[in-house]
């Protein structure tokens, strides 16, 4: 009985290794949730694409994820902070096409079962940034191939233009806040604008008026000079 029971655990040793490999899945998901931040809204309808650049390779220790065929002359490496944009470039270059899907009502795209490998997500309509989604990934929990990414979106609201205002017009322009803004009409021709301040015609009529105190002054002051002596 012993002897029996070291042979099943000898046995269970050896094939240890190919049943911890064959514990993979192998296959994963990819759940991308849209919510726009400047209105926390979810955004429906967008179209986003989704395509394989690299394949994967694991065991029982390692993953390892390698350029496939269509992107492989890049010579990307998938961790560098612009790898997104390198192979997104490369992709619109050469027309490798991906899976297309729309938003749902809450802002989300599923896709259920993807094969193990990198995948490059991009917006059609570019409301976000491409970025690369690994499957599966590394994490401190432990190897997830069930994968959630939230892209940075913010779609402010459109702005009304400000309205062109006809500065030749005396009619009141309604701006988009219902104010309304009244612009003043342009002289015509040889016409002037009224001048504010005192009129020139008086000034030589005080200045002769100040001339003829001054001289009183003089002459009652001369008198009484004389009066004294």
């Amino acid at each position: 009985m012993k002897k029996a029971f070291a042979l099943l655990a000898a046995l269970l040793i050896v094939l240890l290794p190919c049943l911890t490999v064959n514990a993979y899945p192998s296959s994963g998901s990819i759940t991308v949730v849209m919510i726009n931040k400047a209105n926390k809204k979810p955004v429906e309808n967008a179209d986003v694409t989704v395509v394989k650049v690299a394949d994967c390779s694991y065991t029982e220790s390692d993953i390892t994820f390698s350029l496939n065929y269509d992107f492989y002359d890049t010579g990307v490496d998938l961790n560098s902070t612009d790898a997104p944009e390198t192979l997104y470039a490369s992709a619109k270059e050469k027309g490798v096409s991906g899976l297309n899907v729309k938003s749902d009502s809450d802002g989300m795209i599923i896709i259920a079962s993807c094969d193990l490998g990198v995948y490059l997500i991009y917006s059609q309509d570019e409301i976000f940034s491409p970025f690369l989604v690994f499957v599966p990934m590394v994490t401190d929990d432990g190897i997830s191939f069930d994968i959630t990414a939230e892209p940075k979106i913010d779609i402010s609201e459109e702005t009304v233009p400000d309205p062109v205002i006809d500065t030749n017009t005396t009619e009141p322009a309604t701006t988009s806040d219902d104010t309304k803004v009244t612009q003043p009409s342009k002289p015509s021709g040889g016409e002037k604008l009224p001048q504010t301040g005192m009129l020139q015609y008086p000034v030589p009529l005080l200045g002769l008026c100040g001339v003829l105190m001054f001289s009183k002054g003089f002459i009652m002051y001369a008198n009484g000079k004389k009066e004294e002596n």
